[in-house]
């Protein structure tokens, strides 16, 4: 969010505009309008280390951005910046303003992640060498894996690392299934659930083979690739009820607001512990 004023505007004080933009769309602007842009308000509607090192990159358009901010008016005035950020204690977010920013004043809402007091931690352990239902779950060619072992020679029966490493992620999808089904059904009463997976193929693989198993557990998809129309109408149907679990990645669900959710399953731990203090915080918010 950026507020802009024309150089001429400005000495005038007859006219002020302000423009809520994409990160592509401001750089279209910038290169198109003689603009003299005072306050600049980088704000994202997750994280903004997002911005940083997520597959789009968006650090060069950044600072693209900032380069072409006049860091000092014409009034003799210090260009003013303000960095917002669900996860405020990042590293990312740290070196960011100061880089950019002259002595910034941090302002915390929420102080540091923590794990919520309500909520209750299960770990359910795969192992693939003695659960060996996995061979005849690949034989029958029901779960899809992420095809990382695709060129492996994969031998049921032995303990070879990319053996085992298969074995493990066909074993994940059938236990997923079987903790919502008896958790939903003769366990918990789980009316609904998150689901969280590390790729947007993992999600895709997921909700493909839980349709497959088990039509009773409803469930919807929500990750990048799907179109936007797609991922409103399912995330429509999982607000209301119509679908008992959302499966997702992590960047898709971030800025979701849904509430009373009692569970959530991680199908693969994140890699940051942010990360996973932002799915299971959505627990601790349930009544």
């Amino acid at each position: 969010m950026i507020l802009l004023q024309s150089y001429s505007a400005y000495q005038e004080n007859m006219f002020q505009m302000l423009t809520i933009k994409t990160f592509q769309k401001f750089q279209n602007l910038i290169s198109t309008l003689n603009c003299h842009l005072l306050i600049k308000l980088l704000t994202k509607q997750t994280k903004l280390q997002d911005s940083l090192v997520s597959a789009k990159n968006h650090l060069p358009t950044i600072e693209r951005i900032y380069a072409a901010l006049p860091k000092i008016t014409a009034l003799g005035e210090r260009l003013q910046m303000i960095v917002c950020s669900a996860t405020l204690h990042n590293f990312d977010v740290k070196k960011l303003a100061d880089r950019m920013m002259h002595f910034p004043q941090w302002v915390d809402l929420k102080g540091q992640d923590s794990v919520p007091d309500t909520v209750h931690h299960v770990v359910c352990k795969i192992d693939a060498k003695t659960d060996r239902m996995w061979i005849r779950l690949k034989s029958q060619d029901r779960v899809q894996t992420d095809g990382i072992h695709a060129n492996d020679e994969i031998r049921p029966g032995s303990d070879y690392p990319e053996t085992i490493s298969e074995g493990t992620k066909i074993l994940k999808g059938e236990y997923v299934l079987k903790a919502c089904f008896h958790l939903a059904i003769r366990q918990c009463n789980m009316d609904q659930g998150i689901i969280f997976c590390r790729t947007k193929l993992d999600c895709d693989n997921l909700e493909r083979y839980m349709k497959y198993k088990a039509q009773d557990l409803t469930c919807v998809c929500l990750h990048g690739d799907r179109r936007p129309d797609e991922r409103t109408r399912n995330l429509d149907a999982f607000k209301k009820g119509k679908a008992r679990f959302l499966i997702c990645t992590d960047v898709a669900a971030r800025g979701i607001d849904v509430k009373g959710i009692p569970f959530v399953i991680n199908v693969t731990l994140p890699d940051e512990k942010t990360n996973y203090l932002h799915r299971i915080g959505r627990v601790g918010r349930a009544e």
